[in-house]
Parts: structure tokens; C-alpha cells; sequence
């Protein structure tokens, strides 16, 4: 929890300091891509605050009303991250198409400050370089789905910030070649979209407890199927807790067994699957009934 806490504090402070110094000297040298990108910094920081309060909120323990904890707020929060990025590409996509508009119109102000735009643009770059590389690490250490998001989220502000970088080194180069900016920058909203679109979907189909993909559940079958006294699998299912799923299940086995023996391969199949998906599974709940016959 720490090191998923560090994460979400550092680019938390990132984007505070990000934001100011995009709006500031985006207005000051009247670059609207720098603007767009501070007011891309500025709704980072709005959900980094929403996915603080929620991850806080996640390490609840488990109570009467919630007997599966509060793990599910990571999904929750992930979610107002993916709305937040899908916001801030179709805000930018908008911005870049207006531009596109008013160069056309011939009533485009170009930027007339390259070198603070230039310098805030190079100084973005490398340091949401840094932050994709650490929160990186720490989905690898957590998987948690927030931190996956956060991740994906520091990829595209990369790109926004490296279009506006190139732009303005065109841009520096070529006068007639304004119309770069809002060319590119509407390819970037594009990616930026569809990304936080991919996300919404992921962890909504997690709140409603979708299988991870289809070869973890044919790998679940075919171990179970393997042991002899299991007939078929009736019903299978998994419930999200967090990073790990548990797994309910219900086998057929053959009406002659005891209950001891039905338990016994219940406890077996349970033990095999904990070992086989550690990094899965957090728990398997396996239920048997007898065969029915005919």
C-alpha cells in the first residue's frame, strides 16, 4: 500500500506543478497547445484527488454489509480515471479541430514565446518518462487496476506533451507551419480516447465480475476435469477482491460418494488451483452435487 500510495502522491504533485506552469506560460506566449496541455494537467490533478480518496477508502476491512472488504473501490477508481481521460481527449481533440478552424479563417495568433513553452514542454516529457516508469514498477509489484490506470494515463500525457514539444520546435523553425499543432494534437486526443475508453470497459467488466480472459477459464476447467471423480462443472464464476479473484465453482461427482469424499475432493481441487494461479486466485469456494442420472 505504501509504495501504491507514493505513486498517486508523486504524480499528484507533479500535476499540481504541471498545471500551473502550463497555463501560465501557455498564456504568457500564447501557445494553445500549451494551454490545452495545462488544462490536460489540470483534470490529472482533479482525479489524482478522487483516486486518492477512494484507494484510501478500499483498504477498509471486510464488515457485515461488505463480507468481500472494500476492494472493489480500486475498480471504482479506476473508472473516474478512464471518465477523466476520455473528458480530456475529446476537450483536446475540440480545442485542435477550433484551431484547425481559425488558422483557416486566417485569424490564428501564433505562439510568440518559443523558448518557455519549449523548456516547460522538454521538462513534461522526461518527467512523465520517470512517472510511467515508476508506476510501472509498482503495478508490477500490486496489479492494482487503479495504478494500471494511472500508468496508462502517464503514457498519454507523454504523448500530448511530446506533440506539443514537436509542434513548437516546427513551429520555431517554420512559421508556415502552424497547422502542425492542431493536426497532431488531434491524433493524440484520438489515442488518448480510446485508451480511456479501453479502461472504463476493463474495470467495469470487473464490478461485474467477468472472467479475466477466456484461457484462464479453460486452464480452470481442464485441471478440474482431470480428476477422476469430477463429472462436469456445472457453473463457474469469479468474484474481484482487489488485484486476485476469488473463484466460485460447482462440480458433479458420483452420487455413491460420502459427503467426507465429496469434501475431500472439493479441498483437493481448491488446494490444486491456489497453486496453479497464485498470482490469480485469492481464495476458491468449490461446491459438489451428485450426478444426476439419464
Amino acid at each position: 500500500m505504501n509504495r501504491t500510495k507514493r505513486s498517486v502522491n508523486l504524480g499528484l504533485f507533479t500535476n499540481i506543478i504541471f498545471s500551473i506552469l502550463k497555463t501560465v506560460i501557455g498564456i504568457y506566449g500564447k501557445s494553445q497547445a500549451l494551454i490545452a496541455d495545462g488544462i490536460n494537467s489540470t483534470s490529472d490533478v482533479a482525479y489524482y484527488l478522487a483516486v486518492s480518496i477512494f484507494m484510501k477508502k478500499s483498504q477498509k476491512p471486510a464488515d457485515e454489509e461488505h463480507p468481500y472488504g472494500h476492494r472493489q473501490l480500486d475498480n471504482i477508481a479506476a473508472i473516474v480515471v478512464g471518465a477523466f481521460i476520455v473528458t480530456t481527449g475529446a476537450t483536446i481533440f475540440w480545442n485542435a479541430m477550433s484551431t484547425l478552424f481559425t488558422i483557416w479563417k486566417g485569424e490564428y495568433e501564433s505562439c510568440q514565446s518559443f523558448l518557455f513553452p519549449m523548456i516547460i514542454a522538454s521538462i513534461t516529457v522526461v518527467a512523465k518518462i520517470y512517472l510511467y516508469l515508476d508506476t510501472k514498477i509498482t503495478y508490477k509489484q500490486t496489479r492494482n487496476p487503479t495504478i494500471k490506470a494511472l500508468m496508462n494515463d502517464h503514457v498519454n500525457d507523454l504523448m500530448a506533451s511530446g506533440t506539443v514539444l514537436i509542434s513548437l520546435i516546427f513551429a520555431y523553425f517554420n512559421e508556415n507551419m502552424i497547422w502542425i499543432d492542431p493536426v497532431a494534437s488531434c491524433l493524440v486526443a484520438i489515442f488518448i480516447f480510446k485508451t480511456g475508453f479501453e479502461i472504463v470497459v476493463d474495470s467495469s467488466n470487473d464490478l461485474m465480475d467477468a472472467m479475466p480472459d477466456d484461457d484462464f477459464a479453460k486452464k480452470v476447467e481442464e485441471l478440474v476435469l482431470k480428476h477422476s471423480q469430477v463429472h462436469r462443472i456445472t457453473h463457474i464464476g469469479v468474484h474481484k477482491y482487489g488485484p486476485s479473484f476469488v473463484l466460485n465453482m460447482t462440480i458433479e461427482v458420483d452420487s455413491q460418494l460420502t459427503v467426507a469424499q465429496g469434501d475431500v475432493i472439493c479441498d483437493e481441487l481448491e488446494e490444486k488451483l491456489l497453486q496453479e494461479f497464485p498470482d490469480s486466485l485469492k481464495k476458491t469456494n468449490i461446491h459438489y452435487h451428485p450426478k444426476t442420472r439419464g
